[in-house]
């Protein structure tokens, strides 16, 4: 049984790419989790994933943290997708849970993330090779 996941694309179609069922393994526990940018049709690119997560204010070692990652589909029938992380950002004793990310990337510029961290948030960037940069605090 194969799970269809929505895409939107760049013009006013829509698509679906056909993935196995698969659950990727994070360093940390995942709070929020959205899909970026967009993918054009018939294209081989990657699909981009960002999510956030970690330990809390906890002393448990396990660092909080905001993460891009690419999602692409396998090149051979039924396989698996890969993941891979591109970018992280450690929050330090702040835990990220939850986010909105701007849905429109014009001319190749960064897209924009609100980041919710408790009683405060971070607006990063997220670059068109899909780097956070922080842009300011609030």
């Amino acid at each position: 049984l194969a799970t269809q996941l929505y895409l939107p694309t760049s013009s006013s179609f829509h698509h679906f790419i056909t993935m196995p069922p698969s659950f990727y393994s994070s360093a940390c526990p995942v709070f929020a989790v959205a899909w970026l940018g967009n993918r054009a049709k018939g294209t081989d690119a990657p699909a981009h994933v960002l999510y956030s997560g970690g330990g809390g204010s906890t002393k448990s070692g396990v660092k909080n943290q905001i993460v891009v990652a690419n999602v692409k589909q396998s090149e051979t029938e039924g396989g698996a997708p890969t993941f891979n992380e591109i970018s992280t950002v450690e929050t330090g004793e702040r835990i990220c849970s939850t986010f909105h990310v701007d849905a429109v990337r014009e001319n190749n510029k960064a897209q924009l993330a609100a980041m919710g961290m408790g009683d405060m948030f971070m607006i990063y960037g997220i670059t068109s090779k899909y780097e956070l940069i922080p842009v300011s605090s609030g």
